[in-house]
């Protein structure tokens, strides 16, 4: 169930946008397929916000619990 349940690093966002966005989805599918790719990705984050099926966490607030 903690398969791809992790957020992406900063680094690895701004990574994901340097990519084409097929390249950029088919890495987000491959490492992140539990996180919601518009709320990170996109530029008006994602347009269905609490009714969205995937999970929305802010990749800052994770590198902070995960690193202390």
């Amino acid at each position: 169930l903690t398969q791809g349940a992790d957020a992406p690093s900063e680094e690895a966002i701004k990574e994901l946008k340097a990519m084409t966005k097929e390249e950029r989805f088919a890495v987000w599918k491959a490492k992140y397929p539990q996180q919601c790719f518009a709320f990170h990705l996109e530029s008006g984050g994602c347009s269905r916000d609490r009714t969205c099926s995937f999970l929305h966490t802010d990749s800052k607030v994770a590198e902070a619990v995960a690193y202390g």
